[in-house]
């Protein structure tokens, strides 16, 4: 009998740690978000694992806002990891607005937080199925001092703010690896993320794609257009290594439908900004792809392919790859090949300098210039331009006021001009602004005196001059 109670009693204990052992492998595997803290000396403290993102992302909202707590433990800011993708419920909420990290059913970072977002390759998806107010998927407040790395922002749709990542004043954020992608904007701005009043936005890698935007109607019945996948007010851009492509429109009226600027400063370095505001499928053209008013531009080795439409079914007024109005532009290298807006580069009261760039195979006017006077000049130096054309034949380079554009040392193959006379730099002797040109006609000049110098000298000693004296019957064609 003793034996019996024996056996039965291992069984049951064998049993019940094999529960526990279970219970635990399943609770660390229900682990949605880890919260940690990052130390001066770059170690990262784990702080806790929470089974649930309101619980976790609350608590670490509460830590990353508090400066007393996170300068008297040494931590540079909270770090957030997500173990998993996180969707809000089937109404868009992802969490209760009584705590810190969440209003209005968004995901928030509060003023003065500083954190840091891992992602590790998740999808944040906030799912909207229709637009309503405070419809993005994350809003960072002022001065917030965020980092997020590697993953997928999705799923916004909002009436006042951006689709994606609102971020509101001064705050300073940096992106990395992260893709914003397929939110939308109704009557508001910044399909993808809107940037305000002295933001500073990096992102490193990643992309901005598949964001729209549509028209809405005020209380007033007055149109409200919208304007920017990326949308910037009075502050600074700063796009590394970044893919901008197939963003679009159903308001022909929209402007700057990949990037819209007013009193910013936008630099742009080795991205990509393809097949954005193509009317297709029930969208429509717009009025330009980038666009700036007050705002200054730096864009290098950048290339723009298969952007805008202009003729067609939903083509409705003019459309521009680039509009600049009251702004400064200048690119450095890249390529601007196979767009198709009405035209590609319309400056009204701006500056620009254009350098070795290669504008070819558009079907675009290349260049409108609609400058008051000559104290705003667009520059193109050492650029290259050829098969670009209208659909509607139109000049190729258009310039309202003379001396508003010169061209140096360009090679503009098939180009024409509305007026050469009002650009400098073409429509002389000297090549229409072709440094190769100048080069053979030099060429040509110095071969064309070295045979007459050889013929000259050689009658010479041939046949003495006649008494009479013969008359040398060259012309000189020089101008």
């Amino acid at each position: 009998m003793k034996k019996i109670f024996a056996m039965i009693m291992t069984i049951c204990l064998m049993a019940s740690a094999l529960c526990v052992t279970t219970f635990a492998a399943e609770s660390t595997d229900d682990f949605v978000i880890t919260v940690s803290a990052e130390k001066e000396d770059g170690t990262v403290v784990k702080l806790e694992d929470y089974t649930s993102f309101e619980a976790g992302w609350n608590f670490a909202m509460e830590k990353a806002k508090d400066s007393n707590y996170l300068d008297n433990n040494d931590y540079v800011r909270i770090v957030v990891d997500l173990l998993t993708d996180w969707e809000a419920d089937a109404d868009g909420v992802f969490g209760d607005s009584d705590g810190e990290g969440f209003a209005c059913s968004t995901i928030c970072i509060p003023e003065k937080a500083r954190v840091m977002l891992n992602m590790n390759g998740h999808t944040i998806d906030r799912g909207l199925e229709y637009h309503e107010w405070d419809g993005e998927v994350i809003c960072i407040y002022d001065n917030a001092d965020v980092i997020i790395n590697n993953g997928t922002i999705k799923g916004g749709k909002s009436f006042n703010g951006a689709g994606g990542i609102h971020i509101k004043d001064k705050a300073n954020v940096i992106l990395i690896n992260v893709h914003i992608d397929g939110n939308s904007v109704r009557g508001d701005d910044g399909a993808a993320i809107a940037v305000y009043d002295g933001a500073n936005l990096i992102m490193n890698g990643g992309s901005i794609s598949n964001n729209s935007m549509r028209a809405s109607t005020s209380f007033f019945d007055i149109e409200v257009s919208p304007y920017g996948a990326l949308y910037a007010n009075e502050s600074t851009v700063t796009l590394n290594n970044v893919t901008l492509s197939d963003n679009y429109t159903f308001d022909s009226a929209a402007e700057g439908v990949a990037i819209y600027a007013t009193e910013s400063t936008v630099a742009i370095n080795e991205c990509i900004v393809s097949g954005n505001a193509v009317a297709k499928e029930g969208r429509y053209n717009a009025k330009s792809v980038i666009a700036g008013y007050d705002s200054k531009f730096i864009i290098t080795d950048t290339d723009f392919t298969n952007n805008a439409s202009d003729g067609g079914d939903n083509c409705y007024g003019d459309s521009r790859l680039f509009y600049f109005e009251d702004s400064r532009l200048t690119m450095e290298g890249g390529k601007i090949t196979q767009n198709n807006p009405q035209e590609l580069l319309y400056f009204e009261d701006s500056d620009a300098d254009i350098n070795k760039v290669t504008i070819t195979d558009n079907a675009s006017v290349v260049i409108y210039v609609d400058n008051d006077s000559d104290s705003e000049k667009v520059n193109m130096n050492e650029c290259t331009l050829n098969k670009n054309a209208s659909i509607d034949n139109a000049p190729d380079i258009q310039v309202e006021t003379k001396g508003t554009l010169a061209m140096n040392n360009c090679a503009i193959g098939d180009t024409n001009f509305e007026d050469k006379g009002k650009v400098e730099g073409v429509g002389s002797l000297f090549g229409e602004g072709s440094l190769t040109n100048i080069l053979v006609i030099i060429s040509l000049i110095a071969s064309g005196v070295s045979i007459f110098l050889t013929v000259y000298y050689n009658k010479k000693k041939t046949a003495p001059v006649a008494a009479n004296g013969a008359t040398d019957t060259e012309t000189d064609d020089e101008e």
